[in-house]
């Protein structure tokens, strides 16, 4: 298990790219958008790889899964402008 993979967080352009060798540029204002978009982007490049909040180590060591950590920031939906840290599956390397 290799849960840290970066000695800090990555964003969502350098996760992606990291992920997929290719450059994105997000578009979204919402953090739920911007969320969506960057399990779309993964999707059309064939990485059907998950997310999970902060609070989900647990589950994440217990699985042994490859996580990266991603800082996300937006509007919150509420109109409110905030910053959000989540757990991003990596490929497994082999």
């Amino acid at each position: 298990m290799k849960i840290v993979k970066y000695e800090g967080a990555y964003s969502p352009q350098s996760y992606v790219e990291m992920v997929t060798g290719q450059c994105y540029l997000f578009r979204a204002d919402t953090l739920p958008d911007l969320i969506r978009e960057i399990r779309h982007d993964l999707k059309i490049s064939g990485y059907a790889l998950r997310d999970y909040p902060l609070s989900e180590i647990a589950e994440i060591v217990k699985e042994e899964m490859d996580v990266v950590l991603v800082e996300l920031a937006g509007e919150d939906g509420g109109g409110e402008r905030s910053t959000v840290y989540r757990w991003f599956e990596v490929p497994e390397q082999g």
